[in-house]
């Protein structure tokens, strides 16, 4: 990412770095992007974005060793617009054998760049993940019908439907995983932590339909919460959870 040498790109530095997460960001003098989240009364969010630096990004701002060691990179479709962004990073990744997911960003995302997705999925992508609303603007089929078909084109493919769950395709082979009945306070960060669950699965080597499951018990618990990270506390029933149905050691 790109951010900028302000209060704004220090707070998310130290916030990153308390969760222990390594980062590699470009700085510019142009501030830190920002973001301003509105949360309806049924869970529902709209956001409001000032981009900030994040335009300023390139693919010339990738450092060629950056994936050196690195079983997988998550790449979002917000990259696209950025001058061969997307690209560089997926030759990287490709060239330090690196797997790659990719994630659709949005539909408005998809309808701007869908030549440019296609090529993407099939010359470098191991995992796609959509949402109904993207899928349906690559491939104009219903959820399911786009997840066989993206799967055709990749290693794994994932749609998530928001309250009705998600399917996963692979192998020729296509399941629907439900989600669980809860009630959504703010559904901020939802998307991120099924990707999250289901790719921490996939790095345990489960199989992608238990991936898929735990992505849904991951993005239920998110959206009962208000902001997008989940807290301390409710880490032990989750891990409960997930042990209850088997799709954890530990």
């Amino acid at each position: 990412g790109k951010i900028g040498t302000d209060a704004h790109g220090a707070f998310f530095l130290d916030s990153l770095a308390r969760l222990g997460i390594g980062t590699h960001f470009a700085q510019s003098a142009t501030p830190t992007a920002q973001v301003a989240c509105l949360i309806t009364p049924d869970g529902e969010r709209t956001m409001r974005t000032f981009l900030g630096s994040v335009p300023e990004m390139t693919g010339a701002d990738v450092a060629q060793g950056l994936f050196e060691g690195t079983r997988l990179a998550l790449i979002e479709g917000y990259t696209l617009p950025n001058d061969r962004l997307t690209h560089q990073s997926m030759l990287y990744a490709r060239d330090a054998g690196t797997k790659i997911a990719f994630s659709l960003a949005s539909f408005e995302i998809v309808e701007a760049f869908k030549d440019v997705i296609h090529s993407l999925i099939e010359e470098h992508v191991s995992i796609v993940f959509a949402n109904e609303a993207e899928a349906h603007a690559l491939h104009g089929l219903s959820p399911r019908y786009c997840c066989q078909e993206l799967s055709r084109h990749c290693e794994i493919a994932v749609v998530s439907e928001g309250a009705q769950g998600c399917y996963v395709a692979w192998e020729g082979q296509v399941a629907h995983c439900p989600a669980l009945p809860v009630k959504a306070v703010d559904c901020t960060g939802a998307g991120d932590l099924f990707a999250a669950g289901f790719l921490h699965g996939w790095l345990q080597g489960l199989d992608p339909e238990t991936c898929g499951r735990i992505g849904c018990i991951l993005g239920a618990a998110i959206v009962q919460v208000p902001g997008a990270i989940l807290p301390e506390e409710q880490w032990p029933r989750i891990r409960e959870e997930l042990g209850v149905v088997g799709l954890m050691g530990h």
